[in-house]
């Protein structure tokens, strides 16, 4: 059997939707769209363990071209010509072997809202392949979608952090546990039990991806 390396945009639609529905029914986060960590960890979950596909987060700076060619989207802190990744300038995607996936991309249009208000940004899955990721500015600028920047350190720090935050390794158990019938019945709900003892229902809800995320025919803006 051929490994895959790739998510189908219902699988996609299935792992982002119930990622939003149990960050914001537990109030596991304050802002959801502050959280790539929780998207890129708990989507590298379902991946491996329900899916089968080899993956792994990665943390660094994020550069993407807003499919209008005039403005660039991002994460990470300008220092001169460069931009690098912070602790407070960020983002986290999942690789496989053959591409970048960010289970945040349906949430582009909240988490860029100036560019959004000038632009509309489309709720798009973020699928591209590593050979479309750009290896240095020039690349970018002469129209690669995306320059992923990853940093190492920082990938590590975030990774042992999330895996010592037991409220976070617990909604991955419970997401795992969940993803067997939602497959099935993509509207099954998940039943948890509050610290209080409440009974806490859970279906998948939010940003859905309608389509794939192209990037710009024509890039008018350099970084």
């Amino acid at each position: 059997m051929t490994e895959r390396s790739t998510v189908t945009q219902s699988e996609f639609n299935l792992i982002t939707t119930a990622i939003q529905a149990l960050l914001i029914k537990t109030a596991h986060t304050k802002r959801l769209e502050a959280s790539c960590t929780h998207f890129a960890s708990f989507g590298a979950a379902v991946m491996k363990h329900q899916l089968n596909i080899p993956c792994r987060t990665v943390a660094g700076a994020w550069l993407l071209h807003h499919p209008d060619g005039q403005r660039v989207l991002g994460f990470g802190k300008k220092e001169g010509d460069n931009i690098r990744a912070k602790e407070t300038g960020f983002h986290m995607w999942v690789q496989t072997k053959t591409h970048i996936i960010d289970f945040m991309s349906p949430m582009y249009p909240e988490i860029f809202a100036e560019a959004h208000s000038a632009a509309p940004i489309q709720r798009r899955m973020l699928q591209i392949s590593l050979e479309d990721d750009a290896q240095n500015k020039e690349e970018f600028n002469q129209g690669a979608p995306l320059m992923a920047l990853p940093d190492a350190h920082l990938t590590r720090v975030l990774g042992e952090g999330l895996a010592k935050d037991v409220g976070s390794v617990d909604l991955i158990k419970a997401l795992l546990r969940w993803w067997p019938n939602l497959q099935k019945r993509p509207y099954t709900s998940l039943v948890l039990a509050t610290n209080r003892g409440e009974r806490l229902e859970i279906l998948p809800t939010g940003h859905q991806a309608n389509g794939i995320w192209n990037g710009p025919s024509v890039v008018a803006q350099a970084i």
